[in-house]
């Protein structure tokens, strides 16, 4: 009775694990994350978290391929959040360089910014 049990779970979550979808949303997603922080040049400014996305990506493209679409989604999903963490990082650094420059102009004028620093 108990062999016959586990015998059923063991099979239902092979089941399962057959019907989960090839992730290719999870996956467009993940690309165009990594796309719009190459365009922010997150390698440059954020390059841990940039390096983390695109490995995690090939990771799920290749589990993809094997036909894990459980793991593929979930490193998908992964490689999506890292990509958009070093997106705005690069941003936030752009920024940054931005605000500095534009207070040594002021002050190379011989004004002081508002609010000093």
């Amino acid at each position: 009775m108990l062999r016959r049990s586990v015998i059923a779970l063991a099979a239902a979550l092979l089941a399962a694990c057959a019907s989960v979808p090839a992730p290719k949303s999870e996956l467009a997603s993940a690309d165009l994350a990594l796309r719009k922080a190459d365009q922010s040049d997150a390698a440059h400014y954020a390059p841990l978290d940039a390096r983390m996305a695109r490995d995690k990506y090939q990771q799920a493209t290749q589990a993809a391929e094997k036909g894990e679409n459980l793991e593929a989604r979930r490193l998908a999903e992964e490689a999506a959040v890292d990509a958009e963490l070093a997106d705005v990082k690069a941003r936030a650094a752009r920024a940054k360089e931005a605000a500095d420059e534009a207070r040594a102009s002021i002050q190379s004028l011989g004004g002081q910014p508002e609010g000093g620093k």
